[in-house]
């Protein structure tokens, strides 16, 4: 959480659960319908949202350690990642299906799809500043997207390999992947000019 007093797991035993930093103690237990397959906190740490392998996502108070919000109509397939706009209570989803969402947290509301991807979407985050969304693909592509329209801004090649991650750096300026071939790229934004590569085979 914001306060980095807890964190949040998920798992393939349709659980999420909530443990204490510095004991590790469960401190709450919540079931889910399929196993849970992507869990965040917001940045003021007030909500979290986990996603699971029927395509749901459920938001959370965090201190109520209440359900706020169940999110089912739109991903079909399992949800492989979310996160929480750093400015305001919007998620980006991404999932199997092969598309990526944004949602509005606190009604629920699906603002934007964006579409582009013709494989699952493995990843899909938003940069510091909350203004743009990275997307990364196994048909081995990356898309750049307006966070405030849903469109797609650039999209480039990431290798050989499927995206199977990616985070930006604190400023914004760079984007690092990781692939399914052991491979880290950082990228500089918003060209997708590769900075720097390494290899953890």
């Amino acid at each position: 959480n914001g306060e980095g007093t807890s964190i949040v797991t998920g798992g393939a035993d349709k659980r999420a659960q909530i443990l204490d930093v510095k004991s590790g103690e469960k401190t709450k237990v919540f079931g889910h319908s399929a196993g849970v397959t992507a869990v965040v906190f917001s940045a003021n740490g007030k909500l979290f949202a986990t996603g699971t392998a029927d395509g749901k996502i459920l938001v959370f108070d965090a201190k109520e350690s209440k359900i706020k919000k169940i999110l089912t109509k739109e991903h079909t397939l399992d949800i492989t990642s979310l996160s929480f706009n750093p400015i305001n209570d919007y998620i980006v989803s991404s999932s199997k299906d092969g598309t990526a969402k944004i949602w509005d947290a606190v009604t629920g509301g699906s603002q934007f799809t964006l579409k582009g991807h013709t494989k699952p979407v493995n990843a899909a985050v938003f940069s510091p500043d909350g203004k743009t969304i990275a997307t990364g693909s196994a048909d081995n592509t990356i898309k750049i997207w307006d966070a405030s329209t849903g469109q797609m801004k650039t999209s480039f090649d990431a290798g050989s390999k499927e995206v199977t991650s990616l985070t930006w750096s604190s400023d914004g300026k760079y984007l690092a992947s990781g692939g399914s071939g052991g491979t880290v790229i950082l990228w500089e934004k918003p060209a997708g000019t590769k900075a720097a590569e390494t290899s953890f085979k």
